[in-house]
């Protein structure tokens, strides 16, 4: 067993301890029999606290959690006695049952003790630690998988809520019922996007689905699609219209088109998320379709827009061994794919860390890294470079030269025509579900065909095409990329 293997399985057979001791002890205080003085009860809830502060709970962390408690205070101290039977007496005029107020106050120590071990168990053991443990303890993978859902949403749900909050301050002018107001159109819109984030993590997950007996792939020579079509359900238009296209082996191709051309449903065709309507998508010597579903998507990884939609791990680790762990290889070869892919893309330092807590950038360089442990010979890319800074960019492209380099085909649809520009070997432009044109690099500077499909050329380009209008002298080439303009320069400027 590696080394990594032997200290995950010790970690864990120590938090299922840690586990099962907490339980315990909460059952115990839980259990403890009503017909007990008071203060047995108030005893167990001091000796509760005073062994979590000599655990060294923070003071700051346990007071947070004993908040959540505070209605259940409330009611056990308020309500129950006001409602119980047996000897009243009259507290500023208002008849208290003794006997209410007896079981109210054993129901408020109950409740302390009960808080003060759980929240000595949440931080000893943060979410990333406690749900194995809970399958080490045996408890229903339906709830463990359920608890472990509603935890990953939530932290991906708080997130927005604070962006949205933050917007909703830049906005706020005068307090008042207009805040009211906006806060519950806030709440809406979080609605309206959770509904949106839970369609889009289902796409995302079923293209990380592999089946465990699915045979190894051979290497990827080409990918061939031959009159693809397919129309969403209760849309009156197709998304794509009779897609044919080849993409030979080690591309590095840009799928161009403005938002709504088909770019990303013709990529979830490729992975196999989408069913096939009509036409034909062959990748290598393997034909699309249901019952080979699974080996293709062994072969073929994809990267969403939105890193959240596909991130399902409680640890980056965890999150990259998703794809590798469903695959048949040893455990030492899994463990040595998330190495390497943490490796290549910068994260293995922070393997331990949450998800949410990562950066824009670094959640998008996560979610490729779980392609990359994949191992598919092809990557497909759903616009890579959106929401990163010039950095970020540079480090995303950095990765996907390296993956070139090894032999891997990378698909990408953007509608960045700059970075297609510098990146792709191969160029495919769309519009409205449609290929208009396919080739090289060089049709990016052929001004009407980038304006047929709603693109600009690139900036060098643009600039090399406003400096021709106001010199009309001379040649008419127009540079594209960095390494272009060098050679248009050397070629004019003496001693070049």
């Amino acid at each position: 067993m590696s080394p990594i293997l032997s200290t995950t399985t010790n970690k864990r057979g120590s938090d299922a301890v840690a586990l099962g001791c907490c339980l315990a002890i909460v059952f115990l205080i839980a259990l403890f029999p009503l017909a007990a003085a008071v203060y047995w009860h108030g005893l167990l809830a001091v000796s509760s606290a005073v062994a979590v502060s000599v655990m060294r709970v923070p003071a700051a962390y346990l007071l947070s959690r004993c908040l959540l408690i505070v209605p259940g205070l409330i009611a056990a101290m308020l309500v129950l006695p006001l409602i119980g039977q047996g000897e009243d007496i009259s507290v500023f005029g208002i008849g208290v049952s003794l006997e209410g107020l007896r079981r109210g106050s054993i129901a408020a120590f109950k409740l302390l003790g009960v808080m003060f071990w759980l929240s000595w168990i949440t931080w000893k053991l943060p979410p990333h630690r406690m749900f194995p443990a809970m399958a080490s303890l045996r408890f229903p993978r339906w709830l463990v998988a359920i608890l472990r859902s509603t935890y990953c949403n939530l932290s991906v749900l708080s997130r927005e809520v604070s962006s949205m909050r933050q917007a909703l301050k830049s906005r706020v002018v005068h307090r008042g019922i207009w805040l009211i107001q906006a806060s519950g159109k806030m709440l809406s819109v979080l609605f309206i996007r959770t509904r949106e984030r839970a369609a889009s993590q289902v796409v995302a997950r079923a293209s990380r689905c592999n089946a465990v007996d699915s045979p190894v792939m051979p290497a990827t020579s080409s990918i061939e699609i031959e009159n693809v079509s397919y129309c969403y359900p209760g849309a009156s238009v197709n998304a794509l219209h009779g897609i044919c296209l080849e993409i030979p082996a080690q591309a590095k191709v840009a799928i161009l088109g403005c938002n709504g051309a088909g770019k990303t449903t013709l990529l979830l065709h490729l992975n196999g998320v989408l069913p096939l309507q009509s036409g034909r998508i062959a990748v290598g010597d393997i034909a699309l379709m249901k019952s080979s579903r699974s080996r293709v998507r062994e072969a073929v990884g994809m990267l969403f827009q939105n890193p959240d939609d596909q991130i399902l791990g409680l640890t980056v680790e965890e999150d990259v061994g998703i794809g590798s762990k469903q695959l048949r290889i040893t455990e030492t070869e899994k463990a040595a794919r998330i190495e390497s892919a943490l490796r290549q893309t910068g994260l293995w330092n922070r393997r331990d860390q949450p998800p949410h807590k990562l950066s824009g950038g670094e959640r998008k360089r996560l979610a490729l890294a779980g392609v990359i442990a994949d191992g598919g010979r092809v990557l497909l890319l759903d616009e890579p470079m959106a929401g990163l800074d010039p950095p970020g960019r540079d480090e995303v492209t950095v990765i996907l030269d390296d993956l070139h380099r090894v032999g891997r085909i990378i698909i990408a649809a953007t509608h960045d025509v700059d970075f297609a520009a510098e990146w792709a070997s191969m160029i495919v432009v769309m519009d409205s579900g449609r290929i208009i044109a396919a080739g090289s690099p060089d049709m990016l500077t052929d001004a009407r065909l980038m304006a047929s499909a709603g693109l600009s050329m690139p900036r060098l380009a643009e600039a090399f095409a406003a400096f021709y209008t106001a010199y009309p002298e001379g040649e008419k080439e127009l540079p594209g990329t960095r390494k272009s303009v060098v050679k248009w320069l050397r070629k004019r400027i003496p001693g070049g």
